[in-house]
């Protein structure tokens, strides 16, 4: 059994300018309901990138580099805090030093993810997240792998519409019927929606797929 390990790298298509807010002022009662399914839509994109971030007492390096709450209103560059899902130099050399004595397969190393987010290029305002699992057989089985002709990478993308609504656009990278793939389809939106997880997205997926 692989153990449930991942390495993400996160990718952003387009040059992104924020800046944090705690308040909305409002003129009318109406406006609030305006601004509802964008803040349900941000609201699903942001956990969603949370679950590939280690928390503070496991894989973070320090607490100043994991911090996403300034204690002063961010004005210049030198405030803003960085987070990364990198391990410290010891998680790296454990981690090297295992793989080397795992069996041929490598069911249990760390499986590498990598996430391109796209907020901005689509004109109905959806939030296009795509994942790529490497299907290679340092990951998986070969004879698995084989019987599903699959292909170098399995794709999985959807976008989370306005009111964190999941429509899911693909899952590619191995043969299956058209019918069970609407199936697996329907029941991956749900999926993103209940779990806010994107590791276990990749898990569900993979599962389903039969790696």
């Amino acid at each position: 059994m692989r153990e449930k390990s991942h390495a993400c790298t996160l990718y952003i298509s387009n040059e992104l300018k924020a800046y944090p807010t705690s308040t909305f002022v409002f003129a009318h009662p109406s406006q609030y309901a305006n601004a509802l399914p964008y803040l349900r839509q941000y609201a699903l994109v942001n956990t969603l990138l949370q679950s590939i971030i280690p928390k503070n007492n496991s894989t973070a390096t320090n607490t100043q580099e994991t911090s996403t709450t300034p204690s002063t209103p961010l004005t210049d560059r030198t405030q803003i805090k960085k987070r990364t899902n990198k391990p410290p130099v010891e998680d790296k050399i454990s981690s090297l030093l295992k793989s080397r004595s795992l069996d041929p397969d490598n069911n249990n190393r760390t499986l590498p993810i990598s996430i391109r987010l796209d907020p901005l290029s689509s004109p109905t305002k959806a939030c296009k997240i795509e994942l790529n699992i490497p299907l290679h057989h340092s990951y998986f089985p070969g004879s698995i792998l084989a019987n599903l002709n699959a292909k170098p990478f399995l794709v999985i993308s959807f976008d989370i519409l306005l009111n964190g609504i999941v429509d899911v656009q693909g899952i590619e990278g191995v043969e299956t019927g058209k019918d069970e793939m609407e199936v697996m389809r329907k029941k991956l939106a749900k999926v993103v929606r209940m779990s806010e997880d994107l590791g276990v997205v990749v898990e569900w997926v993979l599962r389903e797929v039969g790696l």
